[in-house]
């Protein structure tokens, strides 16, 4: 059964402001659209639950701007369903960002990824059954099957699993399907699950 992202585990506070820059929603949102169009980001519709975000480091303070809540519907997002994370208390469960949209309910796992390695710039958290077997059957670097996402146990976990590496990737074992990539480029963090989704067609795996 799916633990299904959405589901808010900490408090957060919204202050209602403008959306973040175009630029910068701009960078996330073309690799967003790639991974929508292959289901790496999409809906649950039996549940009607997004799932898939993607973050960017916009300052040496750990401000990020992520995708909204429940975004994972839409094909394309406009700069209002993308939200700037200010603020983040691990050991409080708390999140304070600003904008429009509440932000992703991955937040706390994205924070700890640029509080583990300064140099982290870009998160992209997607789902994929056949990888996420894949990964697990591959004994790749993986959090704790008993860690569920959106808690400090994950938080920690994340920390863990980049152990000081500038970019790479590590498989979400108590939250199904989901997969975690970094780096300090946008291109080559989207391009290396590209390249292991390239890898599972190869193998002869379907979607």
């Amino acid at each position: 059964m799916k633990e299904l992202e959405g589901v808010h585990k900490f408090r957060y506070e919204l202050k209602k402001s403008s959306p973040p820059e175009k630029k910068t929603v701009h960078t996330l949102e073309k690799w967003r659209a790639i991974f929508y169009k292959i289901g790496f980001i999409g809906e649950y519709e039996t549940d009607n639950v997004g799932y898939g975000n993607l973050s960017m480091k916009i300052n040496s303070e750990n401000h990020f701007v992520i995708t909204g809540t429940q975004t994972g519907k839409y094909p394309h997002l406009n700069p209002s369903q993308y939200t700037t994370v200010t603020k983040c208390d691990l050991e409080k469960m708390r999140v304070m960002a600003k904008g429009i949209c509440p932000p992703s309910s991955e937040s706390l796992t994205h924070y700890a990824l640029y509080l583990a390695n300064p140099k982290i710039k870009f998160v992209f958290h997607i789902h994929h059954e056949g990888l996420w077997n894949m990964f697990i059957e591959n004994k790749v670097e993986s959090t704790s099957e008993s860690v569920s996402y959106g808690t400090i146990e994950m938080a920690e976990e994340a920390k863990r699993c980049v152990n000081n590496k500038n970019c790479g990737f590590f498989v979400m074992k108590g939250h199904q399907d989901g997969i975690m990539a970094y780096g300090d480029d946008e291109n080559i963090v989207g391009n290396l699950l590209l390249e292991q989704y390239r890898n599972f067609i190869a193998s002869g795996n379907r979607d």
